[in-house]
């Protein structure tokens, strides 16, 4: 896993499911701003929604904002154009993830 570099995507997927789903995945802001998307980030994601609640696949978010200079530009155009609504319910939860 690690030599095809998923390794830290997988520690970031998991880390959201035990430090963030608790939290954020039935607030009614975060619901909002799914449906207003309309769309899953991942083929995994809707067939497994009630144990992924999508945020653990919105982790994209962090590749987005903190390290878009790692994964290709149209992953980070594809990534901004289907979840600009999770994206900004993300920026606004004002994490300090990218320092």
């Amino acid at each position: 896993m690690d030599r095809d570099g998923f390794l830290e995507e997988v520690f970031i997927h998991e880390g959201v499911h035990t430090a963030l789903d608790p939290d954020h995945v039935t607030r009614r802001t975060w619901c909002q701003a799914a449906l207003a998307d309309g769309v899953f980030i991942s083929d995994h994601a809707p067939d497994l929604v009630e144990y992924e609640a999508d945020l653990a696949e919105t982790s994209a978010w962090y590749a987005v904002r903190c390290r878009a200079d790692r994964i290709p530009a149209y992953m980070v155009r594809r990534i901004k154009e289907k979840i600009p609504h999770r994206l900004a319910y993300l920026d606004a939860q004002d994490f300090n993830a990218c320092s």
